[in-house]
């Protein structure tokens, strides 16, 4: 049974924003590319290079070549670039939350942040189930776990599961940023008739504005998971088909991928170095 989710009103949509966006993508992409040009990286410049990566395979306006051109590995594509973001932006979240939390040998290793992706284990496996459904369907267009015996008894547990994780994980990252947030006022209050206070100040907005577009990204995509846990449960389970609830799935989605693409190019401005890296100088440095 092959379950059609996008309307033509929201594949029109969609395809200009990406084709409006992708441009624009590619271009803070390189430009964030060249102030990190022969320099060390740092974890968070990593991950935010990721991020912008996941987010130009994302824009790539892929559907106007489906226009002259049948491509079938097209869903597959579509959920491994779609995945892959969703990764990268789950990172993010948890080593920035996690950062003011290590001491400083610690804070610039991805290894110290593995105890608290623990939740995200499961996750996995609900993506390696989604990945063999879209595998299979390169071929057979209309194959549904939801059809097989198995799929049907399994699949509302492990989405209702995979719910109740994401959104505990959620909530955890956010009392984490409260956490932050409120050691910022009391730093901002210490530091701020000091020599350096102004600038101190200036740095401390700079971290308000990254915690409320971070805690915005996890409110709504959490809001955006959840709402195609429903999806999966009661229309592919129950055989019901609503229309209102895809145009309102769909209406949602335009919104967070909005969003998703306004944070994505905010962090890497923010995260931007100030000035490109002179590898030339430091050599001659070095050389004195």
């Amino acid at each position: 049974m092959l379950f059609i989710h996008d309307g033509i009103e929201f594949i029109k949509a969609i395809t200009i924003f990406k084709i409006l966006c992708y441009p624009f993508s590619v271009a803070l992409l390189l430009w964030f590319v060249k102030h990190l040009y022969y320099k060390p990286l740092l974890l968070m410049e990593q991950i935010v290079l990721c991020l912008g990566t996941g987010l130009v395979l994302m824009n790539l306006p892929m559907e106007c070549i489906r226009l002259f051109k049948e491509i079938p590995f097209m869903p597959l594509f579509e959920f491994v670039r779609k995945q892959f973001f969703f990764a990268a932006l789950i990172v993010f979240w948890s080593v920035f939350c996690g950062l003011f939390f290590k001491n400083e040998p610690e804070w610039n290793r991805l290894s110290s942040y593995i105890p608290s992706f623990s939740p995200l284990f499961f996750l996995l496996a609900v993506f390696l189930l989604d990945l063999f459904e879209k595998g299979v369907q390169v071929k057979n267009p209309f194959f549904s776990t939801w059809n097989l015996a198995v799929g049907i008894r399994h699949w509302p547990v492990f989405n209702i599961i995979s719910g109740v994780l994401a959104t505990v994980y959620g909530f955890f990252l956010v009392g984490r940023l409260y956490i932050i947030f409120q050691n910022s006022v009391i730093a901002r209050k210490f530091y701020l008739n000091t020599r350096g206070g102004r600038l101190y100040k200036g740095t401390v907005h700079a971290l308000r504005f990254v915690m409320y577009l971070v805690c915005t990204s996890i409110f709504m995509t959490l809001l955006t998971y959840q709402i195609n846990q429903v999806n999966e449960i009661y229309v592919k389970g129950s055989r019901w088909n609503s229309f209102e609830l895809f145009s309102y799935q769909n209406a949602q989605y335009c919104a967070v991928y909005i969003l998703w693409n306004y944070i994505t190019f905010c962090l890497l401005i923010l995260y931007a170095p100030a000035q490109t890296y002179n590898h030339h100088a430091e050599r001659e440095e070095e050389g004195n």
